[in-house]
């Protein structure tokens, strides 16, 4: 009995212990707005943002692989209830990183604007290489925003893409997009030591069953 005691304070402890369960906020068909009404030039737009770094949001923008349309990601805007630090550049597809960072506006430099796609700024725009893309095109950007406040499930209402050179996959075309997502999907992760203190009371339950059936 004292083995069980210990494996059910032990989980009591872990629930009141742990570090909240790590989030991911993910923009995703079908929920997007497009700018462009023909639907061989509306790109299946993937955008998750993530915690999983101490300190720092990850945004992944990127297009999903079974995609009918393929495009240059141009400006990637989004409205949040945090306020965020400084912003690096991690990765993209060609290589290009971030050219500009703008705060509560529409506009993210030359050709790239959100214009006539909403009347609302967004709280941060980050530019993704250049208009026209020197090294091709950007199918895939990553970066990150420093913030002392941890992700927050609800912080995140709304990301918008600008891009160009859209078109059917996989070679693209010359068209372009201002294309809006309002609504987020929150995914938790869970916490492999709260599975272990689960599995561990569950364990010490079984054991003393079988003690007093033998």
């Amino acid at each position: 009995m004292s083995f069980l005691k210990s494996a059910i304070a032990a989980l009591a402890l872990g629930a009141t212990t742990l570090p909240a369960a790590a989030l991911t906020v993910q923009f995703a068909s079908p929920n997007w707005n497009y700018n462009n009404t023909s639907a061989s030039q509306q790109a299946d737009w993937r955008v998750s943002i993530d915690d999983n770094t101490a300190g720092k949001l990850t945004f992944r923008v990127g297009i999903d692989a079974g995609s009918s349309a393929i495009g240059d990601i141009l400006g990637i805007g989004f409205n949040t209830s945090m306020t965020l630090g400084n912003f690096a550049f991690v990765s993209s597809s060609t290589g290009e990183g971030i050219t500009g960072t703008y705060t509560n506006t529409r506009r993210c430099g030359g050709g790239c604007n959100f214009n006539g796609a909403t009347s609302t700024n967004f709280d941060y725009i980050v530019r993704a290489g250049d208009q026209g893309s020197s090294a091709g095109r950007i199918t895939s950007f990553i970066f990150t925003a420093d913030t002392a406040d941890g992700l927050a499930a609800d912080s995140f209402s709304r990301v918008g893409i600008r891009s160009q050179s859209l078109g059917a996959a996989p070679f693209g075309g010359g068209d372009s997009s201002k294309d809006i997502n309002s609504m987020p999907e929150i995914s938790p992760v869970p916490l492999p030591a709260a599975i272990w203190l689960l599995g561990a009371g569950l364990g010490g339950l079984g054991f003393v069953g079988r003690k007093r059936r033998s």
